[in-house]
């Protein structure tokens, strides 16, 4: 199968990886797992931030957050992940995303060993809270 003519079957097959040695673009088809268990996986949910801390590593706030689909694309076939962070700017500024992955671990029953929010602690809502009730349980 050329994967020029039906890009979409080869792509829910597995992924593509392409290289490219002296003009000729080879490429191969790696199936998709179907269990992964991930050791450490840290989720930026967005940038934006009520604080303007001078010690803040993650730059210049913005608005822009993580959306519902790559929530699902990053949990997509993860069967276990031992440790979770959730970042930001603040997380909690997002309550619906943090609601969301927690929804997204439990409908999937994902095992999750343990997990740390890194907050600023001032944004407090019952999203956030019904989120970590979730994941710790």
């Amino acid at each position: 199968m050329d994967y020029r003519q039906k890009p979409r079957n080869w792509l829910s097959k597995g992924y593509i990886i392409m290289t490219k040695n002296e003009n000729m673009i080879q490429t191969a088809l790696i199936p998709k797992p179907k269990h992964l268990s991930i050791k450490n996986l840290v989720i930026e949910v967005g940038r934006n931030c009520n604080l303007n801390c001078i010690h803040c590593l993650r730059g210049n706030a913005n608005t822009s957050g993580m959306t519902n689909e790559i929530v699902d694309k990053i949990f997509e076939n993860v069967s276990y992940v031992q440790s979770l962070t959730i970042t930001g700017g603040e997380p909690f500024l997002y309550p619906e995303t943090m609601l969301y992955i927690a929804n997204t671990i439990e409908k999937k029953k994902i095992d999750l060993g343990s997990f740390f929010i890194a907050t600023n602690g001032t944004v407090k809502s019952e999203k956030t809270l019904l989120a970590i009730i979730k994941l710790y349980s």
